[in-house]
C-alpha cells in the first residue's frame, strides 16, 4: 500500500486508496477503474468465503451475486462519467 506524500499530490487529482487484501464492498466504495474493482470483488469473495456469480460485466458495469439460492446479496459497480472510477451502487 503506497500512501502519497505531499510532494506527490496534484491538487485537482483524486487519490483512491484501498486495501487490496481486504477490500470493502459497502455502498459508495470507490475503486480507480473496472479492472481494480473486479480484482477487489474476487478478493472480497475469497475473504467472505462465497462463490461469486457474475451476472453481467462490461467496461462500464459489473453485476454479481453469491452463488447460493438462499442468499439475496448482490452487487452493482458502475463507472463514473469520467470513464474510469468505479463506485459500488448497490449491495
Amino acid at each position: 500500500l503506497c500512501i502519497p506524500t505531499f510532494e506527490d499530490c496534484i491538487p485537482w487529482e483524486k487519490v483512491i486508496v484501498y486495501d487490496p487484501d481486504k477490500p470493502c464492498m459497502d455502498l459508495g466504495s470507490v475503486y480507480p477503474n473496472m479492472k481494480e474493482f473486479r480484482l477487489a470483488m474476487r478478493q472480497f469473495a475469497i475473504n467472505e468465503e462465497f462463490e461469486l456469480d457474475t451476472k453481467k460485466t462490461d467496461p462500464t458495469r459489473f453485476i454479481g451475486n453469491r452463488k447460493a439460492e438462499d442468499c439475496p446479496w448482490h452487487i452493482v459497480g458502475r463507472t463514473w462519467p469520467n470513464g474510469n472510477t468505479v463506485m459500488v451502487f448497490s449491495c
